[in-house]
C-alpha cells in the first residue's frame, strides 16, 4: 500500500495477503504524489510511479524494508472456555490472538493470531473437544478452529437480514454449544441496530436460524 507522507518521503507498506497484517515498510527515496505502482511478472521487483518519479523497490524472500513485529497476546481476555480434557484453557485476548492457557499454572503454552481487526469475544468449545467456537465482533463471523493445532475449520456468518439499512451492524458477540449439532450466537450491535439468537449447524458449519424479532 502507498502512503503519501507530507514532508517526508513517502512509504510504501507491505501486508501478509492472509492475515492482513502489516510485515514491514520502506520509503519511496522521494517526496511527491503517489501513482499506479505494478509488480514484474516473477514479483522481484516493485516499480512505484510518482510525480518526483519512477521508483523501483526490489522484492525477495521476506518482505522489504523495517519489519513490523505481528502483535502478540495481551494476557488480558474477553471470554474462556475450559478444556478439562486436556488441561488447558482457552482465552481470546484482548490483542486478536486466542491463547491456550495451561490450567496448572496459567501459562500460555500457544497462541494463535487471528486476522487483523478481528476482535475475538466470546468462546466456547464443543462437548466432544473436536473445535472452538470464537465470536469474531470484528470480522461479522464465528470461526471454528481446530484446538490443538489453530487451524480454521469453518467461518460462519450470522445472517441479520437488514444488510441495506444504513444502522446495519453484524457484531458477533457470543457463543455456546447446545444440543447435538447445534451452536447458538448472539451479537452486540450497540444502541443503533438489532440482533438476534442465532442457530448455527455445527456439523455442515451452516446458519439455520435467528429468533423472531424482540
Amino acid at each position: 500500500v502507498a502512503v503519501d507522507e507530507t514532508g517526508v518521503f513517502d512509504k510504501i507498506r507491505f501486508f501478509d495477503q492472509e492475515s492482513s497484517y502489516e510485515l514491514s515498510w520502506t520509503d519511496t527515496g522521494t517526496i511527491g504524489t503517489i501513482g499506479a505502482m505494478a509488480a514484474t511478472p516473477d514479483g522481484s521487483a516493485l516499480y512505484v510511479s510518482s510525480t518526483a518519479g519512477m521508483g523501483k523497490i526490489n522484492i525477495g524472500v521476506t518482505p522489504p524494508g523495517t519489519s513490523v513485529p505481528l502483535p502478540v497476546s495481551s494476557h488480558k481476555y474477553n471470554d474462556f472456555a475450559f478444556d478439562l480434557a486436556r488441561n488447558v484453557i482457552y482465552g481470546t485476548s484482548t490483542a486478536g490472538t486466542v491463547d491456550v492457557i495451561s490450567a496448572n499454572d496459567g501459562s500460555v503454552t500457544k497462541e494463535y493470531l487471528l486476522h487483523s481487526g478481528a476482535r475475538p469475544i466470546g468462546i466456547d468449545i464443543s462437548p466432544d473437544g473436536s473445535e472452538i467456537a470464537i465470536a469474531l465482533n470484528g470480522l461479522q463471523a464465528i470461526l471454528f478452529m481446530e484446538p490443538q493445532t489453530g487451524e480454521t475449520i469453518a467461518s460462519v456468518r450470522p445472517v441479520i437480514g437488514d444488510e441495506g439499512n444504513i444502522y446495519y451492524e453484524n457484531q458477533p458477540f457470543d457463543v455456546i454449544y447446545g444440543r447435538s449439532g447445534r451452536l447458538y450466537s448472539d451479537g452486540n450491535p450497540g444502541s443503533s441496530d438489532t440482533d438476534y439468537l442465532h442457530v448455527i449447524d455445527t456439523s455442515t458449519h451452516t446458519w439455520l436460524a435467528k429468533s423472531p424479532y424482540p
